[in-house]
Formats: C-alpha cells, sequence, structure tokens
C-alpha cells in the first residue's frame, strides 16, 4: 500500500469552501483507495491518501487542481501548485493485547483438575 501526503495553498478567505469540498470525498479518484483524511488551516489544506499504487509516478493528477473532481471550484481556491510531503518517520499505538495468550494450548496438568488420567492411570469413573 502507498501513501501520499499532499499539500494545497489555499487563497485568502478560501476555508469555507474548501471545507464543503473535502466533505463530499477525496478529490482524486484513487484506485482501491484504502484511507483519506483532509484537514484545513487558514493558508492550507493537507490531504492523506492511501491506497494501492499510491506514490510518485502514480498518474495521479495531483499537481493539477482543475483535474480532480469540482476541477473549477478547486482551481479558484487554491493559491499556488500543489505539492507533495516526504513522509519520514511514523509512529502507532500498539493494540491492547491484555488478556490474550499467545502460548501453547494447556495440555494435561496445566488446567484446573489436574491431570487427565487419576493416580494409578486409570480414568475416573
Amino acid at each position: 500500500m502507498g501513501r501520499m501526503v499532499i499539500v494545497v495553498p489555499l487563497r485568502e478567505g478560501a476555508g469555507p469552501e474548501v471545507r464543503t469540498l473535502l466533505r463530499e470525498g477525496p478529490p482524486l479518484t484513487v484506485p482501491r483507495l484504502e484511507r483519506y483524511l483532509a484537514f484545513v488551516s487558514s493558508e492550507e489544506a493537507v490531504l492523506l491518501i492511501d491506497g494501492a499504487d499510491v506514490g510518485p509516478g502514480d498518474g495521479l493528477p495531483w499537481e493539477d487542481p482543475a483535474a480532480w473532481r469540482d476541477g473549477p471550484r478547486w482551481d479558484r481556491c487554491t493559491a499556488a501548485t500543489p505539492r507533495a510531503a516526504e513522509g519520514v518517520h511514523g509512529w502507532q499505538r500498539p493494540p491492547d493485547l491484555q488478556g490474550l495468550f499467545f502460548g501453547p494450548e494447556p495440555g494435561p496438568g496445566d488446567s484446573e483438575g489436574g491431570n487427565l488420567l487419576a493416580a494409578g492411570g486409570t480414568p475416573p469413573s
């Protein structure tokens, strides 16, 4: 899976329209999209796109907002050419595994009740 972050410089006052555009979904058609997140500040929009084959040379027109969904609206909102941001570090909290056991299944004598066979090797009656 690939990941791409696109930083879109915005014209002054474009924030409300950009928020509306982003709430309608990803501005780019991404085959096999896995995840999409959008953030907006007063000066830029930041888009995180995860999907198969996302990255350099993927053929997505990320540098040309006029080619995006609702391209003319995006074109009016952008102040400059969008740029890709390089990922250099990440961290994610591991899942809480408390209460899970990954050892071998309990065998005879490992669980309450002791051995499966009574003393002397005969099954209990």
